[in-house]
């Protein structure tokens, strides 16, 4: 008597039609499914180098300052400009550099510089993280008001730049 198997061994009844093998579904996707992002890559010589598109970069609504390397090289800029306006405004004053010239190269870098500070108060120095009970606050208006009333909003960020950058470096010395 002739029994056939079926795929997982059982012994079937010799009248029963033979069982297919189940078909895959179709590769279909539903139609309200989102699209896929398109990649984004970068030429350089012979490498393609995957990188982030621009607008998909949001600024963060708080700022830890001993761990965040954005802040640390904000300050680095926040720096140049104070030793700008700290050598240079008073080498001009005792010496003739600036002429009827180059007085817009003068004024447009003493510009920059301020647009800098402006920059550093209302923007990244609101946002700092700060410890307050053991807790790390990062509410908006705690940290806002946390600056207006510390001693960082009447002082330069010079000091903090170098305390903050000789806590990143593993070398500090090579800086100092």
């Amino acid at each position: 008597m002739g029994l056939r198997a079926d795929l997982d061994g059982h012994q079937c009844h010799p009248t029963a039609p033979a069982k297919k093998a189940p078909e895959p579904a179709p590769d279909t996707k539903p139609a309200d499914a989102e699209p896929v992002e398109e990649e984004h890559y970068c030429d350089m010589l012979c490498c393609k180098f995957k990188r982030r598109p621009w607008k998909k970069y949001q600024f963060p609504q708080s700022i830890d300052p001993l761990t965040n390397l954005m802040y640390i090289l904000w300050l680095f800029f926040v720096v140049m400009a104070w030793n700008w306006n700290c050598w240079l405004i008073p080498v001009r004053w005792a010496f003739p550099y600036q002429t009827p010239g180059n007085i817009h190269l003068w004024l447009l870098t003493d510009y920059l510089c301020d647009l800098i500070y402006f920059l550093d108060i209302t923007v990244f120095q609101i946002r700092l993280q700060f410890v307050r009970g053991g807790d790390i606050i990062t509410d908006k208006k705690d940290m806002r008001n946390n600056y207006l009333k510390s001693h960082r909003f009447k002082y330069m960020a010079f000091f903090e730049f170098n305390s903050r950058l000789e806590s990143v470096l593993s070398k500090a010395y090579v800086y100092r």
